[in-house]
């Protein structure tokens, strides 16, 4: 019975580390009883699975968080917490020996003596970790990247610590290997650390050049884009001076009724096209960050050569976003490159792009007409899943997954009367 107990505790313990390391406190009922029941039946199997009960606690405790994060996060989390339990465990025990001299533990000095000084040094482990896990994880993340590398590593190091101690039980647990364990398992840590420090490093600085590369091909596009418009001046100008030109010998040759034919089908019609093109793209000048105002400009002059009707419009000057720029632009790219693609897959429809600034947060719509038998919106949200042919379309999830990565971006799609509705509230980060 006793054993059991000490089991059960374990695996609470393992939980309670895991919350710790996900830095959610949050506790459900339904969490604690299948906790309770598993390492009830963990307590009852030991004598059967002996050091086992280990690899048992850590599927457990994969079981639970695997409904609530992605698989490289549950195994990341539950590796960590599986070492900080054996970490601990061995820290105690040398400490209780030096202390003590005390090498053989009966079931109740177990219990009074060891486990909870083992519980209150895991805790303080944990609390480190969730530390050093959410600046890792957010590194990671803000460059797109899932946990893989961290996953893998952190359940060899935890894998290392169980063959270990798993060698020790075989050897009746001398405390002169428990020390020198001890020495291992600090060394396997700081290996550890110093692996994820190069990994960070090298990803950010990887992270930065792609950045910078970015911002760079933002800007060539943005600068392209006024050498357009710079030809076609200077073709308007050119056109001015035919048009005048031909105005000209109608009215020299005073033949009214050619002048007012010429006018009508030609002066007018062009003219009305420059006038809608410029007024749909005048707005533009509000946005003062550059990558943003580039990705705009390079969709919205893209779907108007395609003969679509797309717009901005912005009533604020927009001077700042709080969110990385290169991030926007990714699922600003992703937004309009899906929104073009429906509206030359229907041969008609609008694409407006609106930007409002509020006291709190910045919101960006991007509406664009859609079908009638548009799939559910759980469903185009999914990863790898298209409405489009050869592999189009599939961003919408890569979209979503980039937003979850910052805290105070958030998202809402409606599709309403063949409108496709997206709209991005992005809050100032000092209010989140």
């Amino acid at each position: 019975m006793a054993i059991t107990i000490i089991v059960l505790l374990q695996v609470l313990f393992s939980y309670l580390s895991t919350k710790i390391l996900t830095r959610n406190l949050k506790f459900s009922v339904k969490e604690l009883l299948y906790i309770v029941i598993f390492g009830s039946i963990n307590g009852a199997m030991y004598q059967y699975l002996n050091i086992f009960t280990n690899i048992s606690t850590f599927f457990i405790i994969i079981t639970l968080w695997s409904k609530k994060l992605n698989i490289y996060e549950a195994i990341l989390f539950s590796s960590f917490s599986m070492t900080i339990s054996i970490l601990s465990d061995h820290i105690s025990s040398f400490l209780r020996y030096e202390l003590f001299r005390n090498d053989i533990l009966s079931t109740k000095e177990m219990l009074l003596l060891h486990m909870p000084l083992c519980y209150l040094i895991g805790l303080f482990l944990s609390f480190i970790g969730s530390i050093l896990l959410k600046r890792s994880l957010h590194n990671l993340y803000t460059q797109n990247i899932a946990p893989v590398f961290l996953s893998v590593l952190s359940c060899f190091i935890w894998l290392t610590c169980l063959f270990s101690i798993t060698f020790v039980r075989f050897i009746e647990n001398q405390t002169r290997l428990i020390f020198f364990n001890l020495v291992f398992f600090i060394i396997y840590v700081l290996l550890f650390l110093s692996i994820l420090y190069i990994y960070i490093t090298t990803t950010q600085k990887n992270y930065e050049i792609e950045k910078k590369e970015t911002v760079y091909a933002n800007m060539e596009r943005y600068t392209q884009d006024i050498e357009n418009h710079y030809f076609e001046l200077r073709k308007l100008r050119h056109d001015y001076q035919n048009i005048l030109t031909s105005l000209e010998n109608y009215i020299i040759q005073e033949d009214i009724h050619g002048l007012k034919s010429y006018f009508y089908s030609n002066i007018k019609q062009h003219s009305s096209e420059i006038l809608n093109k410029e007024y749909r793209l005048k707005d533009l000048s509000k946005v003062k960050i550059s990558p943003v105002k580039s990705i705009i400009a390079s969709k919205l002059i893209y779907a108007q050569d395609q003969g679509l009707n797309a717009s901005f419009e912005s009533l604020d000057t927009i001077t700042d976003i709080p969110m990385d720029a290169v991030l926007l632009v990714r699922i600003l790219g992703i937004f309009l490159d899906n929104a073009i693609e429906e509206l030359l897959s229907l041969g008609q429809g609008e694409l407006l792009i609106g930007m409002i600034k509020n006291a709190d947060h910045v919101l960006i719509i991007v509406q664009n007409t859609c079908r009638e038998d548009m799939p559910a919106i759980q469903t185009l949200q999914k990863p790898h899943i298209s409405t489009k042919h050869s592999g189009r379309g599939l961003g919408l999830g890569n979209a979503l997954e980039i937003m979850r990565q910052c805290p105070n971006v958030f998202s809402e799609t409606v599709v309403e009367n063949c409108t496709f509705l997206q709209k991005i509230m992005i809050y100032d980060k000092g209010g989140e």
